[in-house]
Parts: structure tokens; sequence; C-alpha cells
């Protein structure tokens, strides 16, 4: 990997030392370097990953975790986006258990209807990681100012993936749905939020 792909914005790293704590800003920077190897470290890299996002909920982490974070470097806006679905889907169950009319609202919208709900330390966390992860993963196709040649590096997702799945525990701290969301323990949810009800 070149030094771009090992490189980490400062909008990234500064929700990430706001997001984790500094033991898990040195475990990531650690995965960072360890990818930029080749052969066994970077393989222990990847399967750090995989193993600390774990495959629940299967959509979107079985998905992210078997066709997307092997290939790193390669393939970091659809990284970036899974990671992006993993925290709205578990906001959008903490949300609909709290108020009504979180179905099929967007993350954005969502965090706005969580102003209430949430710690204002946790809805800043979920509004910056909607701001320099999420959108940007979904909407934004122009490689940041510099050398790059492409929107988010490696290094990003490496931080992304500690930063969400902290973002995850957060959420599923203060909601039972959350919780049974992540663990695939909610079908009804699935049902009435994602496909419609008359699918399931």
């Amino acid at each position: 990997m070149t030094i771009e792909h090992t490189a980490v914005s400062p909008e990234i790293r500064e929700l990430g030392e706001k997001v984790l704590s500094a033991e898990q800003v040195k475990v990531a920077e650690q995965t960072v370097l360890d990818l930029s190897k080749k052969g066994k470290s970077r393989n222990a890299a990847k399967a750090r990953l995989i193993l600390h996002l774990g495959m629940t909920p299967k959509r979107p982490l079985f998905y992210l975790n078997t066709m997307y974070l092997d290939y790193l470097p390669r393939c970091t806006r659809d990284s970036m986006r899974y990671l992006g679905d993993y925290v709205d889907l578990l906001l959008k169950a903490a949300v609909s258990e709290m108020s009504a009319g979180a179905k099929k609202a967007p993350f954005g919208s969502n965090i706005a209807r969580g102003r209430d709900l949430l710690s204002t330390e946790l809805h800043e966390k979920l509004t910056k990681f909607n701001l320099h992860v999420y959108q940007p993963a979904k909407h934004d196709f122009s490689p940041l100012k510099g050398d790059r040649k492409h929107r988010f590096t490696a290094g990003e997702v490496v931080f992304a993936v500690y930063i969400a799945k902290q973002l995850a525990t957060e959420i599923t701290t203060l909601s039972a749905r959350a919780q049974r969301v992540a663990n695939d323990q909610d079908e009804d949810f699935w049902c009435e939020n994602m496909v419609g009800r008359n699918a399931c």
C-alpha cells in the first residue's frame, strides 16, 4: 500500500479521538500500520477488523466483512457506506423505540429526532459521523484536496470500523430494540422499517 492508502483525514482522526478511548485509537493506528505491510501482517489486520465488527446484523455486516473489508485497500467507499448503514440501522431502531416517526426516515432526520432522546455527546458524535463518513460515502465522489485519487483511504476505513462499532455499542446500551436488531433478533423491525410489512 502507498502512503495515500494509510492517510487519515484530520476530520476522521478527530472524530476517532472523540469517539474512541486512547487505547482504541492506538489499536486503530496499529491496524493501519499492519494493513500497510504485506503478507501475514496485512491478513492479520483484516481479520482483526472483521472480528472486531462481528457478523450481526447480517445486513449489512456480513456483506461488509465478506465482500469489502477483505479487499482493502480497495472498495473503500463501499466499506464506508456499509459502516454508515450499520450505525443508521441501529439508530433507527433506538429512535423508533423511544419515539414515533423513525420508520424509513434518513439517518440525518433520526439524528435530529434524537436530539432530545440522546445525550448531547452521543448526538454530536453521530452528527460528525454523518458529516464525515456516511454522507460523503453516499454523495461525495470527489477526492479530498491534495494528491488523493480516491475519496476515502484504507486508513480511514480502519478508523471508521472502530468508530462505528463504538457508536453501535453506545446506541445499543440505550435501546433494547437496537440491541435486538444488532443481534438479528427483531424480525418485525426489519419488516416494518426496511422492506415493508407485506414482504415478511
